[in-house]
């Protein structure tokens, strides 16, 4: 029995780039998608996407809160375009808001004190 292929070389180069396009793709579906998986952008592209609607979360990897939304995020990323501005990168400083000092300066108490809790 003859296990030689005698076919056309360049149609068997065709069929291996084709599995290695979508090889990692199949295997990319299967795994959990993250937050780190959204498309970043800097602070100043904010108002500059392509789409008429989409979403910027303003991210901080450090931020208690971000693991609290981080599914809501990725819920949102489905059904919209939604960018990332990273805050902890360099180029984003420019946009970065003292949220302590706006709680210092702007926050009230409504209420009573007792036993020197608010």
């Amino acid at each position: 029995m003859n296990t030689k292929w005698n076919g056309n070389p360049g149609i068997l180069g065709v069929f291996i780039n084709i599995a290695f396009i979508f090889l990692p793709v199949g295997l990319k579906k299967d795994q959990k998608r993250t937050i780190y998986d959204i498309n970043r952008i800097h602070a100043e592209e904010t108002f500059n996407q392509e789409e008429k609607e989409y979403i910027v979360y303003f991210w901080q990897d450090t931020c208690s809160y971000r693991k609290e939304i981080e599914q809501t995020v990725l819920e949102y990323s489905d059904k919209c375009p939604l960018y990332i501005v990273d805050m902890e990168n360099d180029k984003n400083k420019d946009a970065w808001y003292d949220w302590e000092q706006h709680h210092k300066e702007y926050d009230q108490v409504i209420g009573e004190a007792k036993s020197g809790k608010k």
